[in-house]
């Protein structure tokens, strides 16, 4: 089993799956969690976080994490996973930026395993959607501080549903542009086609 990451942009972490209102992961996706190999990827994740997302200070603690199964994995007589996708998520607090890490695994049919650095936060946009509002963030932002190339997720907020069908959701999202803070607004509204993303204006900065 190898890993891979992919980064939309002195800590003991714990890797064992708290408790929660979803439905507990698999035994064999339990027992993967625990493992050296993967406990050594997240311990190497954690450290990649850039300094906005994670503030490290001797009093920083993460105290367990959440596991939820995306898509059904499935696992090789090995034990390796072979497909499937799964979300990990660490609250973390004591520096002063209390939010939630959140990873993502995707299983491949060679027990390679993709890392994926998800927007920190409490955010419900999924893996995809995540991906294609960064995008759609980081280019307002530019354009509002085109002398800026240092943008970062720093957390997010859910703030709710919106609209009649309480389909749609907002979440304010806290950035780090250029170490100063900006928050923007997201409004996520699924459709036949899939779902819009419309990021608020964000103002001149110099």
């Amino acid at each position: 089993m190898t890993f891979a990451a992919s980064v939309f942009a002195a800590l003991s972490i714990a890797t064992s799956a708290t408790a929660s209102s979803e439905p507990p992961p698999p035994p064999a996706l339990q027992a993967l969690v625990v493992s050296s190999d993967y406990q050594a990827n997240i311990a190497r994740l954690f450290s990649q976080l850039p300094a906005p997302v994670l503030q490290r200070c001797p009093s920083l603690i993460s105290k367990g994490s959440t596991v939820t199964m995306i898509e059904p994995v499935s696992f090789a007589p090995d034990g390796y996973p072979t497909s499937g996708l799964w979300e990990q998520s660490f609250p973390v607090s004591g520096c002063g930026n209390d939010t939630t890490i959140n990873f993502f695994f995707r299983a491949q049919s060679d027990e390679k395993i993709t890392s994926i650095v998800g927007v920190p936060g409490e955010t419900h946009a999924d893996v995809i959607l995540q991906s294609d509002a960064v995008g759609m963030m980081a280019t307002a932002v530019k354009a509002a501080a085109p002398n800026c190339e240092q943008i970062t997720v720093q957390d997010s907020k859910y703030l709710g549903p919106v609209g009649k069908s309480h389909k749609a959701w907002q979440e304010s999202w806290l950035l780090a542009v250029c170490a100063r803070p900006t928050h923007i607004t997201l409004t996520f509204t699924p459709d036949d086609t899939g779902t819009k993303i419309l990021v608020s204006p964000v103002k001149q900065m110099p």
